[in-house]
C-alpha cells in the first residue's frame, strides 16, 4: 500500500470509523434496490460488460481469423438490465443526494473517493 500524501487532510478515529459505517450502510442500502440484478453483476456490467454468458446479458463473439481472440459484447438483455439498473441506482441515489441540500458537494466528493481509490489500486499495481 502506498504511504498517504504528506499534505492531505487526515481524519481522527471516531471520524474514520463513523464514515466507513456510513459507506457500509449505503452498500447495503443499494444491496437492497431492486435492479434484477445483484450488486457485483451490475459492477460487471457497468466495468467490463461481460463474464455474464450465461445469464445472457453478453455474448462471445469469435474474431475473423484469429479462433485466440474471443470478444465479448452486451446483449440486448444485458442492455436493458442495465438501463433498468441505471435508473433503480439512480432513483435510490437522487433523492437521498438530494436531502443533503449540497448535491454539488456531495458529488465532487463522490468523485474524489473514486479518483482515490483508482489512484490507490494502480499504487498496488505498481502503475501509478
Amino acid at each position: 500500500m502506498s504511504d498517504p500524501d504528506p499534505g492531505a487532510e487526515t481524519l481522527d478515529v471516531r471520524t474514520a470509523q463513523a464514515a466507513v459505517l456510513t459507506v457500509m450502510r449505503l452498500f447495503r442500502a443499494l444491496e437492497r434496490v431492486d435492479t434484477g440484478l445483484t450488486p457485483q453483476q451490475y459492477r460487471i456490467l457497468k466495468l467490463a460488460a461481460g463474464g455474464l454468458v450465461a445469464a445472457g446479458y453478453a455474448q462471445r463473439e469469435a474474431e475473423a481469423g484469429d479462433r485466440r481472440v474471443v470478444r465479448l459484447s452486451l446483449t440486448a438483455a444485458g442492455r436493458a438490465a442495465l438501463e433498468r439498473a441505471d435508473a433503480a441506482y439512480a432513483g435510490w441515489l437522487s433523492p437521498l443526494v438530494g436531502a443533503t441540500g449540497d448535491v454539488a458537494g456531495v458529488l465532487e466528493a463522490i468523485r474524489g473517493l473514486d479518483a482515490a481509490m483508482d489512484e490507490r489500486r494502480r499504487a498496488r499495481r505498481g502503475t501509478a
